[in-house]
């Protein structure tokens, strides 16, 4: 970019793209601490925080993988396929929708079944739910 500006002047570049790009550097990153940080949120506040943790926790664990399948479903479908197959979001969506409910009822059995080797203490999570 440099040598175009030096070579061809100011205009040479394409400014708003530019500011584009530089703007997706900070927006992506920060919008992507903020989802963390909700996500850490409602895992403290649906588990970590009640007084029975292992029953909320074969609630909450099956209902947080769905929602991780439909969101990654739904962008590989979008975006993964997307020269095959143009969907909109909202058809891409209930597709997800449908592997994400699919998922739910195969994980819920298997967090139903892992939760007998769970001890009331905080153990790291490949330790509670080895199949993930």
């Amino acid at each position: 970019m440099g040598a175009g500006v030096a070579a061809g002047g100011l205009d040479i570049a394409n400014w708003d793209k530019l500011i584009a790009i530089v703007a997706s550097w900070i927006i992506s990153p920060v919008l992507g601490g903020v989802i963390a940080a909700l996500f850490l949120m409602y895992i403290k506040r649906s588990i970590t925080y009640k007084s029975d943790m292992i029953e909320s926790a074969k609630k909450v664990v099956p209902l947080l993988v769905a929602f991780m399948v439909w969101a990654f479903s739904t962008y590989l479908i979008l975006k993964g396929l997307k020269k095959i197959w143009k969907l909109d979001f909202i058809t891409a969506g209930l597709i997800a929708l449908a592997i994400a409910l699919t998922v739910y009822f195969i994980v819920r059995p298997m967090v139903e079944k892992a939760h007998r080797r769970w001890k009331i203490i905080k153990m790291p999570v490949n330790v509670c739910l080895p199949f993930l």
